[in-house]
């Protein structure tokens, strides 16, 4: 029997904490501009201090000197440089011993894993092996699952440039309570610990493995060493994205911001309020700079009236909703100055952000009578990459609406642009009649774009929904394209074989000498236990998981071997128990420092950017 697409990308009504019943909305695009390189070797400390994390202002580190796409070595960044915490250890260097388990034991926590018993080894549920780790990420939650019910007791041991061992009680994700799932096993890391071992195995690999023991003479052999590795430098920028939590037939939702490695994020946008009066506001763009945010506010987010606001104070509107639907998906330029919105009827719209006003529509024969959906700006501002299709193939709604987002053909295409004039796009990627190609992102250095490839036909024929989802890469210049199936993560025993991995969006920066970039995609695929079927108790009908943001290293270094990207991570700035997606970028998220509160709990105002507080330890 057909499932019924997710409600979220249907229809949206009312709002955050006045509860509404909303379904969420599709969104569209973050904009880029100019791409900065960072180091190759790690992260500069200039001006940082030791101790707990630290995220050290630099004079003027606000401006961009340069400008283009090139990611030239004159680019400063726009965030201060990140250092490493302190590690968390207690029972010797390298050593952490978990404050759960029997204290008497932490002067030889070894003893614990001694006996001539043995078991089978545990498997590891997370994280993926070959996953690339920001060196910034300080959450980490290993789960496994153990081959014995009484090993209470794990040793994980990382083994990289030098030697870590934690040891960890068996812990299991809230609302467990059926025996299937008493051999499932979790524990956070210690955030110190991991940001140190991270940042000593900066652009490097680690081996990981994990023994388990009842801590009185039976212990399984170590799981099979799992490879793990980390990022050359930290990942900077900030991430914006929509949030929806079912509450039994009602729906708390809203746009959701943090600086990229804050623990968790702050609710920024939430319907029904001064900075977004109407029940709908999820299809959301923002400038690569940060300062400008844009999105489709209505009831339906099909038939939404664009809005335009600065960040810094989203109340007071550039552009205001107004009687008849302007907007479904929309991208922003470099510095948030000219928008181009799509429309339910696949045109395009050029907007002048500041005046308020609409100057012109992209012409019909630049599109060699193609309608276009999914655009988005290149990091120069010379180009918008969009989605292609034939005027016949969005779905209409029953209201009349038309369902911009889902579309059951496409390819990618590039519209030149320069100083408000359009030139005909190319098709970088044709428009198939298997397969449905959409949602193109530009890479940092304009080279490049990801997009999203679905298989058409049969019941999931949109691309939205497609269980056969795939992320792609394609060369702008050649057109060769790249399979990202280590991102993508097929689940070939679940239910539904598919991730749906939909909406990727570059991180704004390159590391490695500009081999090395992040992609954020969501995704349905299982965070280990905590979003797989069921397991928070309540959605045992469903064949599928929650929708999630998930984060991937592409490595350029890698292309000769087909597939340049890794394995996911989980973003644990987000919550698992709602559904996240439709994650956009920007560099900054700008600040006063004489209004630190403007960053959220987990936040602070340091030199006019949010920057994560410090963690504070287990």
């Amino acid at each position: 029997m057909p499932l019924a697409p997710a409600p979220w990308l249907r229809r949206c009504t009312i709002a955050w904490i006045a509860v509404a019943t909303a379904n969420g909305c599709a969104t569209p695009h973050e904009s880029t501009t100019t791409p900065q390189r960072q180091s190759s070797g790690g992260t500069s400390n200039t001006g940082a201090t030791g101790g707990s994390l630290s995220l050290a202002a630099q004079p003027g580190d606000l401006a961009l000197s340069g400008s283009g796409g090139s990611g030239g070595s004159d680019l400063v960044p726009v965030v201060p440089p990140w250092s490493p915490p302190d590690a968390d250890d207690n029972c010797g260097a390298h050593c952490y011993f978990a404050p759960e388990l029997p204290q008497g034991k932490s002067a030889t926590p070894k003893d614990l894993f001694q006996g001539s018993g043995t078991t089978a080894a545990p498997v590891i549920a997370y994280p993926l092996g070959s996953s690339v780790h920001p060196l910034n990420m300080l959450s980490v939650t290993v789960q496994w699952k153990r081959t014995a019910r009484t090993h209470e007791y794990a040793w994980l041991h990382l083994a990289g440039v030098t030697d870590w061992d934690f040891y960890l009680p068996c812990q299991h994700v809230r609302k467990f309570v059926a025996e299937a799932h008493l051999d499932e096993c979790i524990y956070e890391l210690p955030g110190g610990s991991w940001g140190a071992l991270a940042y000593e195995n900066r652009g490097k690999t680690a081996k990981l493995s994990i023994t388990t023991s009842d801590g009185a003479g039976s212990a399984s052999t170590a799981s099979a060493p799992l490879t793990l590795a980390f990022s050359d430098d930290a990942v900077q920028g900030a991430l914006y994205f929509w949030s929806v939590a079912d509450l039994g037939g009602a729906y708390e939702s809203g746009i959701l911001r943090a600086p990229f490695g804050a623990e968790k994020a702050t609710p920024f946008i939430l319907p029904g309020t001064a900075e977004n009066p109407e029940a709908c506001g999820g299809c959301h763009a923002l400038s690569r700079n940060g300062e400008v945010i844009a999105f489709a506010a209505g009831e339906h987010s099909n038939s939404g009236h664009l809005t335009v606001a600065s960040t810094s104070t989203p109340s007071q509107h550039y552009v205001k909703g107004g009687t008849a639907p302007t907007a479904v998906l929309m991208t922003l330029n470099p510095d948030g100055t000219r928008l181009l919105a799509a429309r339910g009827d696949g045109v395009l719209d050029l907007w002048d952000t500041k005046a308020g006003t609409k100057l012109r529509q992209v012409s019909p024969q630049d599109l060699s009578g193609l309608a276009a959906t999914h655009p988005e700006w290149s990091p120069d501002g010379s180009q918008i990459a969009v989605a292609m299709v034939p005027p016949d193939t969005f779905a209409k709604e029953p209201d009349g609406s038309w369902d911009t987002w889902s579309i059951k053909r496409g390819g990618i295409g590039v519209l030149p642009y320069n100083d408000g004039a359009f030139g005909p796009a190319r098709l970088v990627v044709p428009v198939g009649d298997e397969e449905i190609n959409g949602f193109p992102t530009y890479s940092p250095d304009g080279k490049w774009l990801a997009f999203v490839t679905g298989k058409g036909g049969g019941p999931y024929g949109d691309n939205t929904q497609n269980p056969n989802n795939r992320l792609r890469l394609v060369n702008i210049e050649s057109g060769k394209t790249y399979e990202l199936a280590n991102a993508t993560q097929a689940m070939a025993d679940h239910a539904m074989p598919g991730s749906r991995a939909t909406w990727p969006k570059f991180a704004p920066f390159m590391q490695a000498d500009g081999n090395l970039m992040f992609l954020t995609f969501h995704s349905r695929l299982k965070y280990g236990f905590f979003t797989d079927t069921g397991a928070l108790g309540a959605k045992d009908e469903q064949p599928w998981n929650d929708v999630q943001l998930w984060f991937a290293a592409v490595d350029l270094r890698r292309l000769a071997e087909g597939d340049p990207s890794a394995p996911p991570i989980y973003l644990t700035l987000q919550d698992p128990t709602r559904d996240n997606h439709l994650g956009l970028w920007t560099e900054k998220i700008g600040c006063q420092d004489a209004a630190p509160d403007v960053c959220g709990a987990y936040s602070k105002c340091e030199g006019n950017v949010c920057v994560p507080k410090p963690r504070v330890p287990k």
